[in-house]
């Protein structure tokens, strides 16, 4: 990072004072790609098992949110899920933290400031998707993770438009398919396009 003259600097992201410490007028874009997993079937989901989950995705994301509105940001990115934007069994405070991201978007982008909540689906290399028991989790049900590259093209077309939040995930895999619809149906599904070669992006016809 420091051969391509980027500073890397070290703070908690949750930490108001840490935060602001290092965000200057010198920032023109922000993304956010934090996030801590701790899944669990709904009744088993306490709230401290929810702390650490909101911590990561929802106070920093607050917090960038409040500490740059006065800054002239060409984006503000925000890592969302699919398990916010379509549900995912066992994972109640992923999804809901992630729903909140796409929440942050929209209202930013009604005041008139940069804002993209991408709803991603996993991603090929390290990351969450990474951990042992998430990657043999995603193996099992057949599908297929992001290659970085064509991802990040992905992303730079959905931060050009207008649209607060979009999708964008490779998710045309009957197991997975099935086993995201086997305890609900979901009113989402109809709606999506044919799949691309490398990834489909879809954006829900209203945010909510």
């Amino acid at each position: 990072m420091a051969e391509l003259g980027v500073e890397v600097v070290k703070c908690d992201a949750a930490n108001r004072a840490e935060l602001a410490a290092v965000l200057t007028t010198g920032v023109k874009a922000v993304v956010h790609a934090a996030g801590v997993l701790d899944d669990g079937v709904l009744d088993g989901l306490t709230p401290e098992r929810f702390t650490d989950v909101f911590q990561a995705k929802v106070t920093s994301a607050f917090l960038l949110d409040e500490l740059t509105r006065e800054l002239e940001l060409d984006a503000f990115i925000l890592f969302s899920s699919v398990a916010g934007a379509l549900g995912n069994p066992g994972q109640a405070n992923y999804a809901a933290a992630n729903a909140v991201l796409d929440a942050i978007a929209t209202q930013r982008r009604e005041l008139g400031l940069a804002a993209t909540s991408i709803a991603w689906g996993a991603w090929t290399g390290d990351g969450m998707a990474g951990e042992e028991r998430v990657a043999r989790t995603i193996k099992s049900v057949g599908a297929s993770t992001l290659d970085p590259e064509p991802a990040v093209a992905a992303m730079r077309g959905v931060v050009a438009e207008t649209a607060p939040t979009a999708v964008i995930a490779d998710i045309h895999h009957p197991q997975l398919l099935a086993a995201l619809l086997s305890l609900r149906p979901s009113p989402c599904w109809p709606s999506f396009p044919a799949p691309g070669r490398c990834w489909t992006s879809w954006r829900p016809r209203a945010a909510t």
